[in-house]
């Protein structure tokens, strides 16, 4: 089993994405996830928080696709 580090440059991301979506009230765990996504590329997020994912703009694609697809 892999599990990637957090970073401190994924941290400072991750500050910077919960300040972002302040509104959104985004939990540090799924910005932590969301910059380790960003930093390594990943296009596609396996989650049942669709609203925190579906919401989250990264910098390398325009959405990120959530699966299970067509769960809400």
């Amino acid at each position: 089993m892999l599990v990637e580090p957090l970073t401190e440059l994924d941290l400072r991301r991750t500050i910077e994405i919960l300040d972002q979506y302040r509104d959104a009230e985004f939990g540090m765990v799924d910005a932590a996830t969301m910059a380790i996504a960003e930093r390594l590329k990943i296009e596609v997020i396996l989650t049942l928080d669709r609203r925190d994912f579906g919401l989250f703009r990264p910098k390398h694609c325009a959405a990120f696709r959530l699966v299970p697809e067509g769960v809400r």
